[in-house]
């Protein structure tokens, strides 16, 4: 079997507009422009790092390549090629500004449901937004999160505007009913640590896995949701770091899997457009290719970078 394509040789292909990909330039909002996170340098560091991933699966023989991992995996392959960057990479943080409670056994449209729990208003009006039947405070594990976090330096945690309520509350809740009351709800808001980066300082990165060819139970064949899964993965990716107020920037990352360039180029043309005419904002995307080693009908790994543009 080819290992490297015809159409794959040469320097990595970098593109914004062409190769059909639709303007994002009218779309409003501010894309992700900043001196610390380097969209191009993300992109090569990541690049870099699966093509060593690559490069070593080929030499031990391997029977499955990197089209055979799961997406979790991918989380892990990501954060230790950026971990050759100076900056911190953390993984499965929770988003900062909006959460959701999602109830074990119940829906959204249980009444009983909480709202939205917006953490970037002050202190008292989060309060009143908790849990309306407990006054419950969202539990962590209950939180949406996001794949991959960048933070400026290496060894810097994610503040998280929500242990500041936490706190708040817990002050305010010891101190109610005493001389210390009316002094306590006079005080500043607690700020974070020094060791942490405050969320708008941070780079959110949403992941996601999608190949032309897949395992289905262990067998490989053409992947029968590949259409769906690249038109509205993505989008609901966009769609939450675009609602975040607290989030300054942020990027969509596909990692697609395919048998040739002009399908990739053609496909993700087609997600692009979905996503703008979806009111999406998004920013130009950018690209890099990996070329693998034929085993399940993929002969090329691209990575499209959508830069999502805030508000912030």
């Amino acid at each position: 079997m080819a290992e490297t394509p015809p159409n794959c040789k040469g320097p990595r292909f970098r593109a914004g507009h062409g190769a059909g990909f639709p303007r994002t330039d009218l779309v409003g909002g501010r894309p992700l422009q900043s001196p610390v996170y380097l969209p191009d340098d993300l992109l090569d560091t990541i690049a870099a790092g699966l093509e060593r991933c690559e490069a070593d699966l080929r030499a031990e023989h391997a029977v499955h390549g990197l089209d055979a991992l799961p997406e979790v995996r991918f989380h892990a392959l990501l954060a230790d090629a950026l971990g050759s960057l100076p900056l911190g990479v953390l993984r499965e943080q929770p988003y900062p500004h909006e959460w959701s409670r999602k109830r074990r056994g119940g829906s959204k449209s249980d009444p009983s449901h909480s709202p939205a729990l917006d953490i970037g208003a002050e202190p008292d009006m989060v309060l009143a937004a908790a849990d309306p039947i407990t006054g419950e405070l969202p539990d962590p594990r209950d939180r949406m999160r996001c794949d991959l976090v960048l933070t400026p330096a290496p060894g810097l945690k994610l503040g998280d505007p929500l242990a500041l309520v936490k706190t708040t509350r817990a002050r305010q809740q010891q101190a109610a009913g005493t001389l210390f009351a009316a002094v306590e709800a006079a005080q500043n808001p607690p700020e974070h640590a020094p060791d942490a980066c405050a969320p708008e300082d941070a780079c959110w990165l949403e992941v996601k896995l999608v190949g032309q060819f897949t395992y289905s139970a262990g067998v490989a064949g053409p992947n029968s949701s590949y259409a769906s899964e690249l038109t509205r993965g993505p989008a609901a990716d966009i769609r939450k770091l675009s609602a975040d107020g607290r989030i300054r920037h942020a990027a969509a990352m596909v990692l697609l899997f395919t048998n040739d360039r002009a399908t990739a180029e053609h496909d993700l043309a087609q997600m692009l457009h979905r996503c703008l005419d979806r009111g999406l904002p998004i920013a130009a995307p950018l690209r890099r290719e990996v070329p693998v080693t034929d085993r399940i009908g993929n002969n090329l790994l691209t990575i499209c970078m959508i830069p999502v543009r805030t508000a912030v």
